[in-house]
């Protein structure tokens, strides 16, 4: 996987997806990740990185990458509320890939190519 966008966007599917995968993690990530948004280490400062080679390759129109990344952190928690303890996971799948296409449209990408971002195949594990 080359291209910045899609890294991006795979990392937050995977992420919201451990409300299925690693549901207490997620239930843990729920309940204090505002806290890991300035941690030196974990998800945060990936997202961070992931952030600001996706602006520098020119694929993200963003200013400031602390505050890209409180978006994202924010829109993350959210939907993990909304799917942690979701005994569909389908439903679960669907969210993951609905909030990366809303985070790629926020930061610059066009609808269409955002919606086919998010719908490609992860990575394996």
């Amino acid at each position: 996987m080359d291209d910045p966008a899609e890294i991006f966007a795979s990392s937050v599917r995977m992420t919201v997806r451990m409300a299925k995968t690693h549901p207490q993690i997620a239930k843990i990530i729920q309940r204090t990740g505002m806290r890991y948004l300035n941690a030196r280490d974990g998800l945060a400062p990936r997202a961070l990185r992931d952030l600001q080679r996706a602006r520098d390759a020119g694929r993200f129109v963003i200013g400031d990458p602390a505050v890209a990344l409180a978006c994202t952190g924010g829109a993350v928690l959210g939907v993990l509320a909304l799917t942690t303890g979701n005994p569909k996971p389908k439903a679960i799948d669907a969210a993951a890939e609905e909030l990366a296409a809303n985070l790629l449209r926020m930061f610059g990408l066009p609808d269409a190519e955002a919606r086919e971002i998010a719908r490609r195949a992860l990575p394996k594990p």
